[in-house]
């Protein structure tokens, strides 16, 4: 059999893809590395990618689930205290790079196709489907009433999270121009950033305005709340602190350049609340979340991790992961990972979870800490809160005289 030459080249150049992807594969750190630099591994796993062909291209978190997301439109589902395998979804659309993803307390939904699908969240089976007009341009978010997402012509959609439930009913607002961002439910309010620089305020279970507030210049970063204050940056290159309950700007800084990352909140040791910025030129800026002063800047940095009371986790631009104090940057530790090359943002805990296109799935935490410091309490934790809280309540009324 004669082989021409174009088949040759082709077969060289399928072979030394393959065998580059090889050399790439990560290994898992060693506990002694980690220990130098005060972490420990909690748990490994490896998602059953479909063999030479799948690779594992992002991953977010939401809550207390990590979803990562394959060049086949497969999305993994895994808990990220565990790492066990929660669900497997064929077929799931990715939006700014992540999976469109979201969860509440009694469930997970993902899109497939122009369906939206819940999941069970605590057995990993489809509860149901619902059929939306429009496919979504930006990440996803839920509370226990709504899944919340905007779409490329401009509509931004609240899809009841269960069927047929009395008064609560699927709504949707025309903007201007598209959401750039996920939106964001916090409290009775749900916040919605549009491409042109405009956020658009409501109250979660309707689509009437509350307020609109306009930024300096154009949108694309994840906001944060804590509290009655919003958080949100522009391509501008300003860093905002909104009231949510009025549009009162309380106050705004520079932060240098365009920002396109999500926006971080997590409090200290102390109990203080910083706010972590990073913006589009590598720099990364921590500020006092309340005052809006600059407690530091460190540069060099391409994603965040995680952040501890104590610690930032931080990729820089050779795919090392840093470690920085909390109080003035400096850098503590770095820890060479060469394969864990999906970077995956957690802003809900301490948590430290490394993804690999090849499947291996890691997750980190510093040794003292056992439990994870969360910085949003997932909403199965909200939710007992409330239910204690009720039933307490209750208590104290079977328990008191009677008039």
């Amino acid at each position: 059999m004669r082989i021409t030459p174009c088949v040759a080249l082709g077969f060289v150049w399928f072979l030394g893809a393959h065998l580059s992807t090889y050399a790439q594969t990560p290994v898992l750190p060693s506990e002694s590395d980690l220990a130098r630099v005060g972490l420990t591994r909690a748990w490994y796993a490896t998602v059953p990618a479909g063999g030479l062909q799948e690779r594992v291209l992002a991953g977010t978190v939401a809550e207390d689930l990590v979803a990562l997301q394959s060049n086949r439109a497969t999305t993994f589902v895994l808990e990220v205290e565990t790492g066990r395998l929660r669900a497997i979804v064929p077929g799931q659309a990715t939006v700014h790079g992540r999976p469109a993803f979201a969860v509440n307390s009694q469930a997970f939904f993902t899109f497939k196709g122009a369906h939206l699908y819940r999941f069970n969240r605590a057995t990993g089976i489809v509860d149901w489907r619902e059929h939306v007009d429009q496919l979504p341009n930006t990440p996803m978010t839920a509370n226990e009433e709504f899944v919340y997402f905007g779409t490329l012509r401009g509509r931004f959609y609240a899809i009841p999270t269960m069927p047929d439930v009395p008064g609560i009913r699927k709504w949707f607002v025309q903007l201007y121009t598209p959401l750039a961002a996920a939106p964001l439910a916090h409290g009775e309010y749900v916040v919605a950033g549009a491409l042109d620089g405009i956020i658009h305020v409501f109250p979660t279970g309707s689509g009437r305005f509350r307020f609109r507030y306009r930024l300096d210049d154009r949108f694309r970063s994840d906001m944060v709340a804590d509290q009655f204050t919003l958080y949100a940056a522009s391509m501008g290159s300003f860093i905002y602190a909104i009231d949510i309950r009025n549009g009162d700007t309380m106050w705004r800084y520079t932060a240098g350049a365009p920002v396109s990352k999500p926006l971080l909140l997590a409090r200290d040791a102390d109990g203080k609340l910083d706010l972590f910025v990073l913006n589009d030129r590598g720099e990364l800026l921590a500020m006092d979340a309340i005052e809006g002063t600059l407690k530091w800047r460190v540069v060099g940095v391409a994603d965040v991790a995680a952040v501890s009371p104590q610690r930032v986790y931080a990729w820089d631009e050779f795919s090392r992961l840093k470690v920085l104090s909390r109080k003035d940057g400096a850098t503590v530790a770095s820890l060479a990972l060469p394969g864990y090359t999906v970077h995956v943002w957690n802003r809900y805990s301490d948590r430290v979870v490394l993804a690999s296109p090849n499947g291996l799935i890691v997750g980190l935490r510093e040794a003292a800490l056992k439990e994870p410091v969360y910085h949003i309490f997932p909403s199965t934790m909200r939710e007992a809160e409330e239910e204690e809280g009720e039933q307490g309540e209750q208590a104290e009324g079977a328990g008191s005289p009677q008039g």
